[in-house]
């Protein structure tokens, strides 16, 4: 009569992928000649990992002309083990025009056993007077893993000239 083994893998908290193993198999030992010395077929499994990794932006400065730089943080959890680095794209909106008043990269990529990347965005000093204006980064289409909790960031964009003041 066939038998059912059941194996329950160890939840750890490594994103590893699914691993394949095979259970190698023996020839059986019994005193029915019928089963004796029968050496059945090794079966072969997958571990299926339930891990995933997660990633989230933050500001980390905000930025202020005439040449100070902002910047902002992406982070992946746990830190990236998948052998190749983690890549995605960035977005700019915000109150703050980008390639007019900074400039910014377009993509993040987190190196292998690295768990952050940092995005400066690049203050362009001008003459024209304006109050304080954002600098929103979104992140998406993460090479691996999910974005989570926060996809989004705001930083400030400050500016350094001053109103003329009439009396």
């Amino acid at each position: 009569t066939p038998q059912t083994v059941t194996l329950t893998g160890v939840d750890d908290p490594s994103v590893d992928g699914s691993i394949a193993y095979t259970i190698v198999t023996a020839a059986t030992t019994s005193t029915d000649t019928n089963y004796a010395g029968l050496n059945p077929t090794d079966v072969a499994v997958s571990n299926t990992d339930n891990d995933s990794y997660q990633l989230s932006i933050a500001k980390t400065a905000d930025g202020a002309e005439p040449s100070t730089n902002g910047k902002f943080t992406v982070t992946v959890t746990p830190t990236n083990t998948s052998g190749a680095a983690v890549t995605g794209t960035v977005a700019y909106s915000g109150t703050a025009t980008k390639d007019t008043d900074y400039t910014a990269p377009t993509s993040f990529s987190i190196a292998n056993g690295i768990s952050t990347a940092t995005l400066d965005f690049t203050v362009k000093d001008d003459t024209v007077i304006e109050s304080t204006e954002t600098v929103i980064a979104t992140i998406s289409t993460p090479s691996v893993g999910t974005i989570t909790p926060t996809a989004a960031a705001t930083a400030n964009l400050a500016d350094d000239e001053v109103a003329p003041s009439y009396q």
